[in-house]
């Protein structure tokens, strides 16, 4: 068989499928699925830039929840500062009771190598 004759079989069924119409239904069908199809693949429509405090207010529920955190920002800045009379003064404290730590306890290890003697 030379080189044309074996490509004429299905030169003949393409050609035989290029000459059948098909039905219109069919074809509709098939170009409203390609259309679904393609808008799945379509980019996402871009979002708007918003700013880092909407961003913020949106995350806190409103202006409801920023004026919430606002009051108790506000509120413990004050009870920092100028604590109730029966709260002491936690921050003085701190500073007051500031101690060394001995972490080898000389005194009790020399007290220990004289008992073993």
């Amino acid at each position: 068989m030379d080189e044309t004759g074996k490509f004429e079989a299905l030169d003949q069924l393409l050609a035989e499928a290029r000459e059948d119409d098909m039905p219109a239904a069919l074809e509709a069908r098939i170009l409203a699925d390609a259309r679904s199809v393609q808008e799945a693949w379509l980019p996402p429509v871009a979002q708007p830039v918003r700013s880092p405090m909407v961003r913020l207010r949106e995350a806190l529920g409103g202006w409801g929840g920023m004026g919430g955190l606002v009051a108790a920002g506000v509120a413990g800045l004050w009870l920092g500062i100028a604590p109730p009379a029966i709260a002491g003064d936690p921050v003085g404290r701190l500073i007051e009771t500031r101690q060394g730590i001995d972490m080898f306890d000389m005194d009790n290890l020399s007290n220990l190598a004289a008992e073993e003697q």
